[in-house]
């Protein structure tokens, strides 16, 4: 990808879309409150420009509905902001604190600068945007002292605009800050997701599978049910490869899990263990190459799992898989071990490869147990 060009999908436009028209509900309302402000103040001239800016923000809020542009947004807004902290300063000074909003745009760029480079995977940066801001900011106090300000505000005054504006930064400091970290969270989730899963065939991979061993290992000491390991592993795949190309066998992969999914335990993301006591239920992962492992709990008899397997691989068996106008039938090799009290977890993955071998070694297209 070359660096600053992003590539969207309409899920991720509608993530930084929504931010944005989040960002203009807020600058609406905050440059209202100003109008509003300043009106009863009897300044007139920036009380006419906040509303005039109340609008601008408005029509980006419905440019965002109907006609999104995100750069477009920025270049604007940001010479909104430009514009209101030097007719601001020039009209009543720099002392009631509006210079803040300079910072806290700052802060609204960078949410919106890590959702855009997270989501996209770019490296998008906003060149340019703070050096003008940080110099209008430097300068104000010695702007007006040379141009004293068109209006005079009392001392009490311009306390309670600078306590007025604080709280206002505080508020837009606290909600962006808050917003970046529930954001980056739900983006740490994201990637513990990702990093589970195989992104060929979207089961669990080797490393996850793992984990669930632990989980299992321990309700099974606690007696809540059985369980038993299987290595499944695809007949004559590489005659497919070789025969077909790489991407036949991908195709393969993908659809064989997809069926083991309709045998397999429906867990969500945040719910992995909740598996049925009462009746044969399983996890599948990729175990790696062609190969897959079933982690299989039944409450009673170990025929109860070999059961529900073999209706696995008969349901392979009878599947039509069909690549670029190509129909061919695939079988599968299994072993499967019971887990022993006296097993750790590793013994009993070997055992089941133990019993894989003596399937491939005695004609395939069966299950060894």
């Amino acid at each position: 990808m070359a660096e600053g060009k992003i590539y969207m999908t309409k899920k991720n436009r509608n993530k930084i879309y929504s931010s944005i028209i989040k960002i203009c509900s807020s600058l609406a309302f905050i440059h209202f409150m100003f109008t509003v402000m300043f009106f009863l103040l009897k300044i007139y001239l920036l009380a006419l420009y906040n509303l005039l800016v109340v609008f601008f923000f408005i029509f980006q809020y419905l440019m965002t509905l109907y006609r999104p542009n995100y750069k477009l947004f920025y270049k604007l807004a940001n010479l909104e902001l430009l514009m209101q902290l030097i007719v601001t300063p020039l009209c009543i000074g720099w002392e009631p604190g509006f210079f803040l909003y300079g910072f806290g745009w700052f802060i609204t760029t960078n949410n919106i600068i890590t959702v855009i480079n997270h989501e996209y995977g770019g490296n998008f940066r906003f060149k340019g945007n703070r050096i003008p801001v940080l110099i209008i900011i430097a300068v104000s106090p010695i702007i007006t002292n040379i141009f004293p300000p068109v209006y005079v505000l009392s001392t009490k005054t311009v306390i309670g605009l600078f306590i007025f504006n604080a709280l206002n930064f505080y508020y837009l400091l606290t909600s962006r800050i808050d917003e970046n970290t529930r954001y980056l969270n739900n983006w740490e989730t994201k990637l513990s997701i990702i990093a589970q899963k195989d992104e060929l065939t979207n089961l669990f991979n080797r490393h996850k599978m793992r984990d669930f061993f632990t989980e299992l290992h321990s309700d099974f000491l606690k007696e809540k049910y059985k369980f038993a390991i299987t290595i499944v592993d695809i007949d004559d795949f590489k005659h497919f490869n070789d025969k077909f190309g790489h991407d036949a066998g991908d195709y393969i992969l993908s659809e064989l899990a997809n069926i083991f999914l309709q045998f397999s335990h429906k867990y969500g993301d945040d719910d992995y263990f909740s598996l049925d006591v009462n009746v044969s239920d399983l996890l599948v992962c990729r175990w790696g190459g062609e190969e897959f492992l079933f982690a299989q709990t039944y409450p009673d008899k170990m025929e109860e799992a070999v059961s529900v397997m073999k209706k696995v691989f008969d349901t392979v068996r009878n599947h039509d898989f069909v690549y670029k106008d190509e129909h061919f039938k695939i079988s599968l090799t299994g072993g499967m071990a019971e887990h022993k009290f006296d097993n750790k977890i590793n013994e009993t993955i070997e055992n089941a490869d133990i019993n894989l071998y003596k399937g491939k070694q005695t004609g395939k297209d069966k299950l060894v147990y």
